[in-house]
């Protein structure tokens, strides 16, 4: 459960200490509400909407890894050959991308400067799977864009810290480029990507049904 730490003490060693017993942040009176209220948003948002591409060759490790994110509730994709890494990100347009180094044809690092050479998908958490961490390997995933390094074997509950907190840097980053710092709602931008995503959806799923609602509201 995120925990938000509001406190009338500027001093430094007490925002330490909340941070160091599982604060998720810590607000110094007097408030700027209108943040807080955007921060406590971003918590609470839905696994169920957030998409994770996991990007392995190994099947044994992706059923691993896909299980344990499927049970914590995200909505999950395994790349299995890094040539189909375009085509999937276009299909998922995931929210986060688990990515092993060790791919055969092109690696991971190579494919995150790839993710990162797109505007559509230059800001998406890149957490990196390897088998071993290697001077040269770690060189190449500092100054290629991605995020963590997780070591295999690593345990289901460090890959669900690390898959959720970087998602909550995400969404918070996202609303910031994404919406209006005044209105709240999206940028012309942000609603014609959610439109294209949502269609996309639908061309897969003729069950699911979308309606779009224009609203003109006088004095606004």
């Amino acid at each position: 459960m995120p925990v938000v730490v509001v406190s009338h003490s500027g001093d430094f060693d007490v925002k330490i200490e909340a941070l160091r017993l599982g604060a998720s942040t810590y607000y110094q009176k007097p408030v700027d509400w209108r943040a807080l209220v955007a921060h406590v948003l971003g918590l609470l948002g839905s696994h169920a909407e957030e998409r994770i591409l996991i990007v392995e060759d190994d099947s044994v490790t992706a059923v691993i890894v896909q299980h344990a994110l499927d049970s914590a509730g995200y909505q999950t994709a395994v790349c299995s050959d890094s040539r189909r890494f375009e085509a999937m990100l276009l299909e998922l347009r995931p929210d986060l991308v688990l990515m092993d180094i060790g791919l055969p044809h092109i690696d991971g690092v190579e494919l995150t400067q790839f993710l990162r050479q797109d505007a559509r998908f230059e800001t998406i958490p890149v957490i990196y799977m390897t088998a071993q961490r290697e001077d040269g390997t770690t060189l190449r995933t500092a100054g290629s864009g991605g995020g963590a390094t997780l070591v295999k074997p690593f345990a289901p509950d460090v890959l669900l810290a690390a898959v959720g907190k970087s998602l909550e840097h995400y969404r918070r980053l996202r609303a910031l480029l994404e919406r209006d710092s005044l209105t709240g709602v999206l940028t012309r931008q942000a609603l014609l990507d959610r439109a294209a995503a949502a269609l996309a959806v639908a061309d897969r799923d003729r069950r699911r049904e979308y309606c779009l609602a224009m609203l003109d509201l006088d004095r606004f």
